[in-house]
């Protein structure tokens, strides 16, 4: 959607032919070329529908994580059609990042408001559910406060305070610090979003992988006009329009198709837990074997995790994870022995 509307304003902005392009993916769930063929046909714009076979996502995932200067999972996609995009002679490209933290688009702000009920009960009732519930386990773990900024903080953790104590690492507790002006709860959780993943990860992710394929990103839902108009609105107007991106969608509904904006949320994400299953199994396992060399995470912890993710109980980021640091690591201590001496 956020795409869909950016290309909608700029089409109305810009004399010639835009180009838009989509990847094209053959897993179900990832696919989102039919709804951009359908606004790039509104717009009359000058459409590509990239479709990678299986060899070419190896060789992009692959030469994704060599080009990475710091470990990261959310870097790769941008990679990917940053690479796809500059092979066919594009230089400036403009990304609908934001969106979801400024609108409300993501589930921590309709689950932050539960955390905070939750967070009033006992921790020993929660330590009793989790041997049933791996669910309750992580909510035994929550910080003891009910401030909005630091529960949204919380609900990105990809590593709770036991886990990170079971693989032998110590904690990382994060607290919000929200500006006083901001009030409610639909703010505080949008600056948390700002400020921490967006801006720790997704917007140094994209720039990092972008500039990697000599791509110019620009971000209009970022103008800080833009962030200081909608984080002013009264609680009650962001309130005021249910779904995903309420108000932007509202904002923004005469520009688009019905079947674009009325549709299930999807990302822009690639289909890892397939691809780490099929074609990246092997670059998996390696990374996965090395990483018990390179860190202090205790080998049991990993065998463990491949073992949840190989039965479908785990998300593929958590092991992905694993994947990219070691990696990392490889490539640090290359770099080591080759530095020249002083």
């Amino acid at each position: 959607t956020h795409s869909s509307i950016i290309t909608a304003l700029a089409a109305q902005k810009y004399r010639g032919q835009l180009q838009t392009f989509s990847l094209a993916f053959a897993q179900q769930g990832f696919d989102e070329s039919p709804y951009a063929r359908i606004v790039a046909s509104r717009y009359r714009t000058q459409h590509c529908a990239i479709r990678l076979t299986e060899s070419e996502v190896l060789a992009s995932v692959v030469e994704g994580i060599r080009r990475m200067d710091l470990p990261t999972i959310d870097g790769l996609n941008t990679y990917v059609v940053s690479r796809a995009i500059a092979a066919r002679g594009i230089k400036v490209a403009i990304s609908g990042l934001g969106g979801d933290e400024l609108f409300g688009g993501y589930a921590s702000f309709r689950d932050v408001r539960w955390l905070r009920l939750l967070a009033c009960l006992p921790r020993t009732l929660f330590r009793a559910l989790g041997v049933v519930s791996p669910l309750a386990r992580r909510l035994a773990d929550m910080p003891g406060t009910t401030d909005t900024g630091t529960l949204a903080l919380w609900r990105r953790r990809f590593w709770t305070d036991e886990m990170l104590a079971s693989a032998g690492l110590s904690s990382a507790h994060q607290s919000s610090v929200t500006p006083p002006h901001l009030s409610g709860d639909f703010a505080p959780i949008s600056w948390a979003e700002l400020t921490s993943y967006m801006r720790n990860t997704l917007l140094r992710d994209s720039d990092q992988m972008s500039m990697a394929c000599s791509i110019e990103l620009r971000i209009p839902f970022l103008d800080h006009e833009l962030v200081e108009y909608v984080l002013q609105l009264p609680e009650a107007e962001m309130r005021r329009w249910p779904g995903s991106k309420g108000l932007l969608i509202a904002a923004c509904k005469d520009l688009l198709p019905e079947g674009v904006y009325n549709r299930r949320k999807m990302g822009f994400s690639l289909p890892m837990d397939h691809w780490m299953r099929g074609p990246l199994r092997s670059l998996v396992e390696e990374s996965l074997s090395d990483v018990t060399e390179l860190t202090p995470i205790r080998p049991a912890v990993v065998r463990k995790m491949r073992a949840q993710f190989n039965a479908g109980g785990l998300h593929w980021t958590r092991l992905w994870s694993l994947v990219v640091l070691s990696h990392h690591l490889h490539k640090s201590a290359e770099g080591r022995q080759h530095k020249p001496e002083s």
